[in-house]
């Protein structure tokens, strides 16, 4: 825990720039504001899902907030000549466009449309739905790695010789762990968890409920490796080599209206967790910390919502 504090107590003191972060939040709190009252993601942008217009305006829903904190950034640090970068505005159409081919994304309902049990082709949908990042997530960022950093021998924090998760272990256990089971006490968490919510069906699919909700729960949990490598991993350490440190409040403003359907208070605090653990991803040059983290309070937050039905 020590080296985690020391590195966000030096970012904190030394590397954040409050200007930069006031004109990212003034982005961040009408946005909320006006998502949730609105319910602009679900509502509005769902409303046109299996429609060939629903690619481009998740591309537009995701391209909005990071080209704000982009430009935010190359006007007040004056980084005009970025605009000049071939390469910087490439990732720049690069991510939105993985972002919203992640979204609209619906093979899969094809893939188990085979399936004459409507209670097996349901809970095969659901289940395959944490599978396919690792089709609109990890092969592209994989793809853009081979053919333009293939000399970064690390690929995004992912290198089996950074592992170490010791240092998470008391942000875990001692902080995160309190926070979940008092906020797994609200309303707002009880209608959105468990993520597991085929409990109803036990009876009509194979094997014993245990069983079920193991395979689902795995593949959920195991999500958590494409979103920290897209949002912590790629994301980070490649707009870092033209932002600089800043690249970590842009990301995070991105990945907290990845958030926009989840209760309100995980949006606010996924941009708060999503700036520690970005920091942590670009000091420490790996990835296993935050996936550790994702996973583990993702794993509360079910156990948490199951205790509460029981």
């Amino acid at each position: 825990m020590k080296k985690i504090y020391q590195l966000l107590a030096h970012y904190v003191c030394f590397e954040l720039k409050a200007t930069y972060m006031m004109y990212v939040l003034l982005f961040l709190f009408p946005a909320i504001a006006l998502n949730y009252y609105f319910d602009f993601e679900s509502s509005i942008v769902d409303s046109f899902k299996g429609q060939p217009v629903y690619f481009f305006l998740c591309f537009v829903y995701y391209a909005v907030p990071l080209y704000y904190a982009v430009t935010v950034y190359i006007v007040l640090f004056d980084k005009r000549q970025l605009l000049q970068d071939k390469k910087f505005l490439f990732v720049l159409f690069l991510f939105p466009c993985i972002m919203a081919f992640e979204q609209a994304f619906n093979l899969q309902k094809q893939w188990v449309s085979g399936i004459e049990n409507e209670y097996l082709r349901y809970y095969a949908k659901r289940t395959l739905n944490h599978t396919v990042r690792f089709l609109t997530y990890f092969l592209p960022i994989a793809l853009y790695y081979i053919f333009l950093e293939r000399e970064n021998k690390n690929f995004y924090g992912l290198a089996f010789s950074k592992v170490d998760i010791k240092p998470y272990l008391f942000m875990m256990f001692v902080i995160m762990m309190p926070l979940i089971i008092a906020v797994s006490f609200t309303k707002d968490f009880q209608a959105s968890y468990p993520i597991y919510s085929m409990s109803n069906m036990k009876d009509q699919l194979p094997g014993a409920y245990w069983q079920q909700v193991a395979v689902f729960e795995s593949q959920y949990l195991l999500d958590f490796v494409n979103i920290e490598l897209m949002f912590r991993g790629c994301m980070i350490h490649v707009l870092y080599t033209y932002m600089g440190v800043e690249c970590v409040l842009a990301v995070a403003t991105v990945y907290c209206t990845f958030h926009f359907g989840k209760p309100m208070l995980e949006t606010i605090s996924s941009f708060v967790g999503g700036t520690v653990l970005g920091i942590l991803s670009l000091r420490t040059q790996s990835l296993y910390g935050g996936i550790f983290i994702h996973m583990g309070i993702a794993f509360m937050m079910e156990a948490a919502s199951f205790a509460q039905q029981l």
